[in-house]
């Protein structure tokens, strides 16, 4: 197996050994006209931050197989631009074939365990049946709950007709069901005026009822149901919102940690406090606070050593400290490129990927800050991560889409050593160095931000 990181989709991999480990599952088949080389596993019960996606090796003629310890995991196994959702249960041994030119019809599972994924491939077929192409957040309220509750109602007769499945995973696939129609009711209220472009619009009272009455504590469900999970965070999210609005001098970030500090499961709340820590004290206006709560709040001592090393790690990258430094890397225009190469002006790095959405949103922003400033003493800097298998698609971007600047690939996606260094977990983020090559702000504001033109004029750019 191969060991490398991807991430937020931040995901950190984990190699495994070729002879069965305890609770292992194994993976076999064979994926036909795929140009990737391997396919991965993601594991949805771990934070963005290290959650685990193994590799498996595809041979020449599209057949794999490996031995997986993640018994009991539900998992996205992706082959090329497809997602197979798959529940690894105790001793499961699965083959798995598929062809991608004809994805839905060809693939297959069988094997020990077959019958759970046979029926979350269907439970997935009757999803797109019911809701179709239609973006269903633009339906209105009645509509929607109408395609939901359908989806729901066939997705629990699906279940249940199926003699195969063991008892327990009925049992948590079922309350599963329930949270997902719950999830998509809490996502209703924000997707439905972005899309339809009506910024107005609230929905009925009553809409967010089933919400309310909400077990926080459902330590079974948080580790067998995702969409349990994004419940739980969405619904402290709300609660940090209406504790900043009663309180001005708390930011929402830290309100939500303090929220999450009152759930009284020990493992719901450390990992809680764990995913918030991982991904976002590096995005905090103030990380020391931030570290500082989290740490008042977590008992998990494992969770806490991660967290503390990157709160080192973030000391390392604070104003005034010498920037971590990327040497050659691929500059578009040709040739390498160095952060050396840059000193005697300000430097302002954007790091990016082809595949993130929040990046490409930020282009026109950043274009038109260049425009603004291209006869003052600063550089742009665009630092692409995408992988390799990316490099032609970052290669014709960067051409059609006419980006200035200096268009940069970083060296290993996100196990650059400079990535790293700056501990960044999520993109696009935005970085402010000095000419002497010190500093400003590891955490500098987007384009699209008019704060950016603020920090630039005291700096006198």
């Amino acid at each position: 197996m191969k060991k490398t990181i991807l991430a937020l989709s931040g995901i950190a991999l984990m190699a495994c050994n070729t002879e069965e480990p305890t609770n292992g599952v194994i993976v076999s088949g064979n994926v036909t006209h795929t140009e990737a080389p391997y396919l991965l596993v993601y594991d949805l019960s771990r934070s963005l931050a290290d959650s685990p996606a193994d590799t498996i090796a595809l041979q020449d003629d599209g057949s794999f197989s490996d031995t997986l310890k993640m018994s009991g995991k539900k998992v996205n196994l992706i082959a090329g631009r497809k997602r197979i959702p798959l529940y690894f249960s105790d001793g499961a041994n699965l083959d798995i074939t598929v062809d991608m030119n004809d994805f839905e019809k060809t693939l297959r599972i069988t094997g020990k365990g077959a019958a759970i994924n046979n029926y979350l491939q269907q439970k997935s077929e009757i999803q797109k049946e019911i809701i179709g192409d239609t973006n269903h957040y633009m339906l209105s309220e009645d509509e929607f709950l109408k395609r939901i509750t359908a989806v729901k109602e066939a997705q629990k007769e699906k279940l249940n007709a199926i003699v195969e499945l063991d008892s327990d995973f009925k049992k948590k696939e079922e309350k599963n069901l329930a949270y997902e129609y719950l999830g998509e009711i809490q996502k209703y209220p924000q997707y439905h005026p972005y899309y339809t472009k009506k910024d107005e619009f609230e929905v009925s009272e009553g809409f967010l009822r089933g919400l309310d009455t909400l077990d926080m504590e459902d330590q079974s469900a948080f580790e067998f149901s995702p969409a349990y999970k994004s419940l739980l965070e969405s619904s402290y999210r709300d609660l940090a919102i209406k504790k900043t609005a009663k309180d001005s001098t708390i930011a929402q970030d830290i309100a939500f940690l303090e929220e999450v500090s009152a759930n009284r499961n020990e493992k719901i709340k450390n990992a809680l406090l764990y995913d918030a820590a991982r991904i976002y004290m590096s995005f905090s206006g103030d990380p020391e606070r931030y570290y500082q709560t989290y740490d008042k709040y977590a008992t998990d001592e494992t969770y806490k050593k991660h967290v503390r090393a990157d709160h080192e790690a973030l000391l390392r990258v604070s104003e005034g400290r010498p920037s971590p430094k990327f040497v050659a890397y691929e500059n578009h225009a040709g040739g390498t490129t160095s952060l050396d190469d840059l000193k005697g002006k300000y430097v302002y790095i954007d790091v990016w990927a082809t595949w993130c959405g929040p990046c490409l949103r930020e282009i026109p922003s950043l274009k038109e800050l260049e425009a603004d400033y291209h006869d003052k003493p600063i550089q742009f800097v665009s630092v692409s991560i995408d992988t390799e298998d990316a490099y032609e698609k970052w290669k014709t971007m960067v051409k059609e889409r006419e980006l200035g600047g200096i268009q940069l690939l970083a060296d290993n996606a996100w196990e650059s050593e400079w990535v790293e260094d700056y501990l960044i977990k999520g993109i696009p983020r935005f970085i402010l160095i000095d000419p002497q090559g010190n500093i400003v702000n590891y955490n500098a504001p987007r384009p699209s931000s008019e704060e950016i033109r603020k920090v630039f004029e005291e700096l006198d750019i």
